[in-house]
């Protein structure tokens, strides 16, 4: 994690693959909170920060737990869902 370089709006990602061993299945759908799913398809809801990650190896905090990605399968960012504009009247 370089502060320099540009990051991306979680918003347009669906989610991380965290590990490259044996996954189990992919997440479908939308969430509201943030979802880390562990090796053993295990789900904690959160918020997610990432304190120190580099390729696959680093730590998240997830409700002021500290986790490493080692056991980590998906990181699924929410989305929650958007409130319409107001229209303004002419």
């Amino acid at each position: 994690m370089d502060p320099k370089e540009m990051g991306f709006d979680r918003a347009k990602i669906d989610y991380l693959a965290a590990s490259t061993k044996q996954l189990p299945p992919a997440p479908t759908g939308k969430f509201t909170r943030d979802v880390v799913i562990t090796l053993d398809g295990k789900r904690t809801f959160g918020k997610i920060t990432f304190k120190s990650v580099k390729f696959s190896e680093g730590t998240i905090v997830q409700n002021g737990k500290e986790m490493s990605l080692e056991n980590v399968a998906y990181i699924i960012f929410a989305h929650p869902k958007v409130k319409p504009t107001p229209r303004q009247k002419p």
